[in-house]
């Protein structure tokens, strides 16, 4: 997801921009996040890979900053979305707040009563090279895989065509817990949850559910 513009520009840079840190949470926006914490590991050479399929990326191992709440702009960005997932020859499109009959049935064939959504691409809502993008997804593709859940491929992609889509990953059967984790360690603001009701809403860092604006 990343960080919504206006036609100047002028509203987003203001939005955006780095904050003091002495301000009260209340007071904070969202801000900058150094992208420091991915780094390409090197070889033995000591020389960067150059191409994507040698970059290697580790997510963090601890949140990078404390969660804040999301700016009314990126959170109309959010529910704005079409959270489009692919299962076979069939496409679904979740959106925020609205039940899936999907979701609900694909939840109890599979025996499980969540779903969790998530991207690694643009952390933060700063937007990334696509190498670096689906190098990030990749990582998190793996743990997710290696944790034994099943997953289905997906792409978020704004109803209103203001930026590129973003591959997602639809994992079924995590626990709120596992799915906050992700979203602080892949540095997401948040990420699409869904439960028994097929209703996807939003589950922030901190364990907040949104169903969408207001």
């Amino acid at each position: 997801m990343v960080r919504p513009d206006d036609a100047a520009g002028e509203a987003s840079h203001r939005l955006w921009q780095r904050q003091p840190t002495h301000l009260p949470a209340s007071r904070r926006r969202a801000v900058r996040v150094p992208r420091r914490d991915w780094r390409p590991r090197t070889g033995s050479t000591g020389r960067q890979a150059g191409d994507p399929g040698q970059a290697q990326f580790r997510p963090a191992t601890s949140p990078s900053r404390p969660a804040v709440t999301l700016p009314a702009e990126l959170l109309r960005a959010y529910t704005d979305t079409a959270y489009r997932v692919y299962d076979g020859n069939h496409v679904e499109t979740l959106q925020i707040g609205k039940a899936s009959d999907f979701m609900v049935a694909r939840m109890r064939q599979l025996e499980v009563t969540t779903a969790c959504l998530i991207t690694a691409w643009n952390p933060y809502s700063e937007p990334a090279g696509e190498t670096d993008n689906r190098a990030r997804n990749a990582v998190l593709e793996t743990e997710i895989r290696n944790a034994g859940f099943f997953l289905l491929p997906g792409k978020g992609e704004n109803t209103r065509g203001e930026w590129p889509g973003e591959e997602s990953i639809l994992a079924f059967g995590p626990t709120r817990a596992q799915a906050t984790r992700w979203c602080r360690q892949y540095w997401q603001h948040a990420v699409v949850w869904v439960q028994s009701d097929g209703i996807p809403l939003l589950l922030l860092q901190d364990g907040t559910l949104l169903e969408g604006e207001g």
